[in-house]
């Protein structure tokens, strides 16, 4: 299924990726709505248990409930994947991924500096780390626990928050067109994380997340993009703590 409307000789290729559709088969907005209060309860009820286990337990039931709710929301059964935009990943897809993942990383060291020292500039506080820090630190020394917290930061948590950011809340936002749902989408994405010193790099990532998602019509190629990141960032974490720990300093 492709985008809606004409295209004309003039549009650009960014105006024609904003303007697909990236799914096979239609969720009404009604019921993205409905996935993601799904989504969202099952992160709250879970998060209740706190720590890792509230860390590992709210991506997975989220992933569940939405996963249950495009079942029971919608006419036809078992196209999980037409639903959400799964494809198999080609070859292809590759090479828009590796793109992805240089911008991002570029894009993210550039803003968080330049975000930064505005921040110190108007004497603005800010919490310098995210809470997956101070699980690491309390992990420490426990390296079955360690993996637990990384295969969660890597892959739960990427595959549930694409679900519910990329595709359900986009899917929401859609009938306001491809251009102001792509944008909504992603500075909803910067706010629900409450990280102050990341806003614009959580900014750009969502903008990359979901042009990668239309880009390719292909939920997984947002996915791996976004774990890469997330085990990027948790791998530098391990490594700051770990220095920390020695006796150094790392900003």
């Amino acid at each position: 299924m492709t985008g809606t409307g004409n295209s004309t000789g003039s549009e650009t290729g960014m105006e024609r990726t904003l303007r697909r559709l990236p799914w096979r088969e239609t969720i009404p907005p009604v019921n993205c709505a409905l996935l993601l209060l799904l989504g969202l309860a099952g992160q709250v009820l879970t998060m209740q248990l706190g720590g890792l286990a509230g860390m590992v337990a709210a991506p997975a039931v989220g992933i569940l409930l939405m996963f249950a709710g495009a079942e029971l929301f919608q006419s036809s059964r078992g196209n999980w994947k037409r639903k959400f935009g799964f494809r198999p990943v080609t070859f292809a897809q590759l090479r828009p991924l590796a793109g992805g993942l240089v911008k991002i990383f570029i894009g993210n060291a550039g803003l968080t500096m330049f975000w930064q020292f505005l921040l110190e500039y108007c004497s603005i506080p800010y919490a310098e780390e995210q809470n997956v820090v101070n699980l690491i630190r309390l992990l420490s020394g426990r390296p079955f626990l360690l993996l637990v917290l990384i295969f969660t930061v890597a892959g739960l948590i990427p595959l549930f928050e694409e679900m519910f950011f990329r595709r359900a809340l986009y899917g929401l936002l859609r009938p306001l067109g491809g251009v102001s749902a792509f944008f909504l989408t992603g500075i909803i994405f910067s706010l629900a994380h409450f990280f102050l010193l990341g806003l614009p790099a959580l900014f750009w990532m969502g903008l990359m997340f979901q042009y990668l998602y239309l880009k390719t019509r292909n939920l997984w190629i947002a996915v791996i993009a976004h774990g890469v990141v997330n085990l990027v960032a948790t791998i530098l974490a391990l490594l700051a703590v770990a220095l920390r720990t020695e006796g150094w300093s790392v900003y």
